[in-house]
């Protein structure tokens, strides 16, 4: 999820392309609603969104149980670069970062690892 248009559409057409189905959500509020209909297998979150940023977000999802989405696992992908930065994110109940811009290769590699699969 992005509160950024272009860079929802980037991340899902990056991950399409190696055949993954993408549920993207506009901000925090839609993806919490998406984890409500049907539990994504990764969750790959911007940091900086409007109203409830990643990092309230996902300590959002981790309160809930494993079967409402609690333990999915999740990849923040953010302009924030710095070390502070990723700890703050990983503290956060976030696996694994990723600084924007991103390498398309490294993103697919990172979803597939999180996912438990051979990267494409």
């Amino acid at each position: 999820m992005d509160d950024d248009e272009d860079a929802r559409e980037a991340v899902a057409a990056v991950l399409e392309s190696c055949g993954a189905e993408v549920v993207a959500a506009a901000g925090a509020a839609g993806a919490l609603e998406s984890l409500q209909r049907a539990r994504p297998d990764v969750i790959v979150s911007d940091i900086s969104m409007p109203a409830m940023d990643g990092h309230q977000l996902i300590r959002c999802i981790r309160t809930l149980d494993a079967e409402r989405g609690g333990k999915t696992p999740a990849a923040a992908l953010t302009a924030y670069a710095t070390s502070a930065d990723r700890t703050r994110a990983l503290l956060a109940g976030f696996q694994v970062y990723l600084a924007k811009p991103f390498d398309p290769s490294e993103l697919v590699t990172l979803v597939a690892h999180l996912a438990g699969r051979p990267s494409a």
